[in-house]
C-alpha cells in the first residue's frame, strides 16, 4: 500500500470517529449526567479535534516533503518511498507500549480524581486493556524492527526531517487513540448516570 493510500485510510478512520464522537454527544448525555462529566465529555471531544486537525495537516506536509526529495533526488525515488514506509512502520512498532503506557495513567487518572465514578465501566476498560495487551504481544512477536537505509547522497538534515516529522505524528495518532479511549469510558459513565436516573 502507498505512502498516500494508507494515510487516506488512517485519515478515514479518525474522521469516521469523529462523526460517532459527536453523534453520541448530540444524542444525549443531559438528562441525569452530571456537568462536570458533561463537560470532560467535550473537553475531550475538543482535544480530539485540536490532534486531529495538527495530524491532517501533517500528512499533507509529509506528503510535500517526501515529493520535495523525490524531485531533488530522481534518482531515489523509490529508495525514499521504501525508506518513508520503513520509518513509519518502525516508528509504529512502539505504538503498544506507548498506548497501555496511557492507558495505565488514565486508569490512575479516574482512580484519583473521579471517585465515584462507575466501577463497571472501570472493571470493562481493564478488561478490554488486557485483552488488547494480549493481542499486541502476538503481533510483535511476530515482528521485527526494518534497518531503514538512505544513500549518503542524502543529505543528513533530510533525513532528520522525515525522521521527525514522522515521530511527531505517531505521537498525534496516540494521543487520539488515548483520548478516544477516555471519551469511551466517560459516554460509558455518562449512559450508567443517565440510565439510573430514568430508571
Amino acid at each position: 500500500m502507498s505512502s498516500s493510500s494508507s494515510s487516506s485510510s488512517l485519515l478515514y478512520m479518525i474522521a469516521l470517529l469523529l462523526v460517532l464522537i459527536h453523534s453520541s454527544i448530540q444524542s444525549g448525555f443531559r438528562n441525569g449526567v452530571s456537568t462536570s462529566l458533561l463537560k470532560q465529555i467535550s473537553g475531550v471531544q475538543d482535544h480530539i479535534n485540536l490532534y486531529t486537525k495538527y495530524l491532517v495537516k501533517s500528512y499533507e506536509y509529509l506528503e510535500i516533503i517526501t515529493e520535495g526529495l523525490k524531485k531533488r533526488y530522481p534518482g531515489k525515488k523509490e529508495t525514499i518511498e521504501r525508506y518513508v514506509s520503513c520509518l513509519k512502520r518502525n516508528r509504529s512498532e512502539t505504538f503498544p507500549e506507548d498506548f497501555f503506557r496511557g492507558m495505565d495513567l488514565l486508569k490512575e487518572e479516574i482512580k484519583e480524581n473521579y471517585q465515584n465514578f462507575p466501577r463497571e465501566v472501570i472493571e470493562n476498560f481493564e478488561q478490554c486493556t488486557a485483552s488488547q495487551k494480549q493481542y499486541f504481544i502476538k503481533l510483535q512477536s511476530k515482528g521485527r524492527p526494518m534497518t531503514c537505509d538512505l544513500p549518503n547522497s542524502i543529505s543528513a538534515k533530510d533525513r532528520n526531517s522525515l525522521d521527525s516529522h514522522i515521530q511527531s505524528q505517531q505521537k498525534a495518532i496516540l494521543f487520539i487513540n488515548v483520548l478516544a479511549a477516555k471519551f469511551t469510558l466517560f459516554s460509558n459513565a455518562a449512559k450508567i448516570q443517565q440510565n439510573k436516573v430514568l430508571g
